[in-house]
């Protein structure tokens, strides 16, 4: 462990280094309760959102940088440990083709599913909607996913078995650190969330590729006051709640939670077009929902 001002810090030389390991394993296997950081966005973004982070990682070319140096500062003012590595064994840290020399592991992991739910009906009275990820096997698709559900006024993402796990290193990468400004879930059962979720007067919609049957995104009369000013609440007296179900583009939403939604919604195609990617389709339908909603909220 080292003082950043200290110029006279022994530099870890070894891949085979203990505090290396434990890093490496994170990034391969996984830690539970553990999620492994790469690059100044993502460093930082965990700092900003006053994670706590266990180890910090810096080479000492990267430590040169004013920018780098005072992200470092501010964990071992935190009380992170702050470990100096060769360049060699930075670069070997890496999951990027250029590596910042900059690496963490932060105190970080997904909620439950019910935990969320149960969290916008406590604090959020007004229409709202949450995005649930059915069979997106693909890390990439999921932190894009993550960014924009961030970005367009979703309330939360929750992530079912068969998807990538939101504390993939390549998840948090391609969210751009919005895992850690959005509540984001994993949930073993979405079929069982989404029936526990319609006993508290959540609506659920699915994506579909095939118009019949379904409704064009555009056209989708959700919340049932869209178009009139006020939607804050629904008859019951209760804010309207929307769960988004998201399939994958291959094999689309699975039929388990087909059968928990109150319709599909498709979004219109030319030129034959058969599907879109699924993270390119659930930005479609996000916005489509948040303008109903009355905009989009921080």
């Amino acid at each position: 462990m080292i003082g950043v001002a200290s110029a006279t810090q022994e530099v870890i030389q070894s891949t085979s280094n203990p505090r290396v390991r434990e890093y490496r394993e994170c990034v391969a296997k996984g830690i539970p309760g553990q999620v492994a950081l790469e690059g100044v966005r993502l460093v930082g973004d965990a700092l900003a959102a006053g994670l706590r982070l266990s180890a910090v990682y810096v080479t000492d070319t990267a430590l040169a940088d004013g920018d780098i140096r005072s992200i470092v500062e501010t964990a071992r003012r935190a009380g992170s440990s702050v470990y100096l590595v060769s360049d060699r064994v930075g670069h070997s840290m890496g999951a990027t083709v250029n590596p910042q020399g900059l690496f963490a592991l932060a105190g970080w992991s997904p909620r439950t599913g019910r935990e969320v739910l149960e969290q916008v009906e406590r604090h959020t009275q007004r229409a709202s909607f949450v995005v649930l990820l059915d069979g997106l096997q693909d890390p990439g698709n999921v932190g894009t996913i993550v960014r924009t559900a961030a970005a367009l006024g979703a309330e939360a993402v929750i992530a079912g078995a068969g998807s990538a796990d939101p504390a993939n290193p390549k998840v948090v990468r391609a969210s751009m650190g919005a895992v850690f400004r959005i509540p984001v879930a994993r949930e073993a059962s979405l079929p069982r969330l989404m029936a526990w979720a319609a006993g508290r007067g959540w609506t659920a919609f699915a994506t579909h590729v095939d118009p019949a049957g379904s409704t064009r995104v555009d056209e989708l009369r959700w919340p049932p006051s869209a178009g009139v000013a006020d939607t804050s609440s629904s008859a019951s007296g209760e804010p309207p709640r929307a769960l988004v179900v998201i399939g994958s583009e291959a094999h689309g939403v699975s039929s388990e939670c087909l059968r928990q939604c109150a319709g599909a919604v498709h979004v219109p195609m030319a030129r034959q077009v058969e599907s879109l990617n699924a993270a390119t389709a659930a930005a479609i339908v996000m916005y489509e929902l948040s303008r109903n909603a009355g905009g989009f909220r921080g």
